[in-house]
């Protein structure tokens, strides 16, 4: 088995000859048609798996060093004042923009979006109604040509004294024709 420091060096040379010689043959090789595709993915994933085993053994080098442990306990509490220094300059920025030029906020938003739902049941419900009015009206010229009772759908029986409507049609007398 091979130690630490071999196998990255093993990793480095594994990833330089992937990326910069066999890649590039099995790529040439592929679009002439003479080599097969699966070619190039198998070179370009040892080439890959190579690089993050490099990368992972960089970072946990560079974890393992004291000095990063020294920086990192000394930086955070900074980049955190820093942060919530910049949180705070940018909202205080930014709410005056915002109201100066006047877009809405996000609570006004969301009232403007429950609003225009409102609107559209209230439309939806329009538009039924209607639709059982013209329905209503249908049936009621359609009783007047044919003669015959209409009876109106559920919705309307609050508003219709009997159960049934009968329109005869009538001849006009010779008074109505203007004799």
């Amino acid at each position: 088995m091979t130690t630490t420091p071999q196998r990255q060096i093993n990793d480095l040379l594994t990833l330089t000859r992937s990326v910069f010689v066999d890649l590039p043959l099995a790529g040439i090789q592929w679009g002439w048609g003479i080599g097969p595709e699966e070619a190039v993915t198998k070179t370009a994933w040892k080439g890959y798996d190579a690089g993050v085993r490099l990368a992972t053994a960089a970072i946990d080098n560079l974890y393992r060093l004291p000095l990063t442990a020294e920086v990192l306990t000394r930086v955070a509490p900074v980049l955190l004042r820093w942060q919530r220094i910049n949180n705070a300059a940018a909202g205080a920025v930014f709410t005056g923009l915002w109201q100066t030029v006047g877009l809405p906020t996000t609570a006004e938003a969301r009232a403007l979006r429950e609003a225009v739902a409102c609107l559209a049941a209230e439309v939806r419900l329009q538009r039924q109604e209607n639709e059982a009015l013209i329905g209503l009206t249908t049936r009621l010229m359609q009783a007047l040509d044919a003669q015959t009772p209409v009876t109106p759908p559920s919705l309307f029986n609050g508003f219709v004294l009997n159960e049934q409507v009968l329109q005869l049609k009538t001849k006009p007398t010779a008074h109505e024709k203007g004799n």
